[in-house]
Formats: structure tokens, sequence, C-alpha cells
């Protein structure tokens, strides 16, 4: 017979290990990018933006009116909150079977836009938040979670909630003249970068936990 001693230290040492925290990095969330609606019409005023999401055609004026037209069953209305202003650009993404709008107004004067979830089926919104910034850029989702920029501003949005997480304000007096628009974020780790769209393309590095600046990159 053999002895069980052996056989009894090769268990316990398979168990130790397998109770021991794994050492290597989790892989990174799936992100995924807005997609940028073109303005169709020259006049800013009469255009109005068109596409298309899991069956539903949709329209949106420059007045903020919008339709959803479907083939199974009738158009619906909706309004977009546009502060007596007019729909500059449009970004779409579907989460979770709703529909998430990043649109920016302009008055002529002063710019500003909104982040809206809508619920597809009724077309009423879960949540709206204000982004306090025109020039809005491509905004990026991982998870759970939005970034999204604007002229000075960088930012990061709960999509369950609606509401900010952190934000990074007034870039442009800060960091002067840079920032005033964005390509759009990625994500490396535990930190997302945001790099200018134009000369010098300056990069700000960020945690994302947390929205503190990591570094400015030249």
């Amino acid at each position: 017979m053999k002895p069980l001693v052996p056989l009894l230290l090769m268990l316990l040492t398979s168990v130790a290990a397998a109770q021991e925290p794994s050492t290597r990095p989790a892989a990174e969330t799936e992100t995924t990018l807005f997609s940028k609606v073109p303005r169709v019409g020259e006049d800013k005023l009469r255009s109005f933006f068109m596409f298309s999401v899991s069956g539903h055609d949709y329209t949106i004026r420059a007045d903020g009116r919008a339709e959803s037209a479907s083939g199974k069953t009738r158009s619906h209305n909706f309004n977009l909150k546009t502060d007596k202003g007019h729909v500059e650009q449009v970004y779409f993404f579907e989460h979770e079977s709703d529909l998430l709008l990043l649109y920016e107004l302009s008055d002529e004067l002063n710019g500003w836009g909104y982040v809206v979830r809508l619920n597809q089926a009724t077309f009423k919104p879960k949540w709206l938040i204000p982004i306090s910034g025109f020039n809005l850029g491509t905004a990026l989702v991982e998870g759970d979670y939005l970034y999204l920029t604007a002229a000075g501003l960088v930012a990061k949005v709960d999509l369950r909630s609606g509401s900010y997480v952190w934000r990074q304000e007034n870039l442009r007096q800060k960091y002067s003249p840079s920032f005033e628009v964005f390509q759009a974020p990625w994500i490396k780790g535990d930190h997302v970068f945001f790099k200018e769209d134009l000369a010098p393309f300056k990069s700000i590095e960020v945690d994302k936990l947390t929205g503190k600046i990591i570094n400015i990159l030249e």
C-alpha cells in the first residue's frame, strides 16, 4: 500500500493555490463609440438628422421635434429639450434596448448640450443631464459608463442613474490655448485619455475611477 502523506500534501497544495487571489490583471471591458448623425440640409434652422437603430427610423428636426417610425407599429412623436436653441449635432448609441442621444444646441451666441436616455417603447426619458459646453465630441461607452467631451470639458457619466461621476471643467482656461475640441476618448487600463483634435494635439490622461488628472501629454 502506498503512503497517504504525499497524496494529502498534493491535495492541500492544490486547495491553497486555488484560494490565493489572482495576480493577473482583469481583462478590460469592451468599449464602444457613439455614432455621429450627419446633418441633412444647409439651413441650420430647417435642417434635420436621420438614423436607424433596432427597427426604428428616427428623424430629429433642428427645433428638437423628433419622430420614430417602424414598419410594425405606428410612428411616435417626441420632443428633445432645446431651451429655445436649435440642434447643431446629434450622436446616438443603443444601450440595454434604450436609446442614448448626445446632442448639441446653439442660439448663435452660446452652445450647450444634453445626454438623454430614452425608452424605445414609450419614448419617455429615463433621465436627462445637461452639458455645459459646445463642440461636443464622439462619446465612449464602457460597461455602464459614458465618457464625453466638450470645449474645455471632459467627464464621466453613470448610465444607470444619469448622474456625473466626475467632471474636469475650465480646461481651456487652465491650459490655454488648448482643449477646444477633442477626438474620441480611449481607455488603457485604469486611465482614460482625451486628445484634442487641433494642433498641438495635447492629451489629458485621467484616472477613470476618481477623475484626477494624471498627466498632460504634449
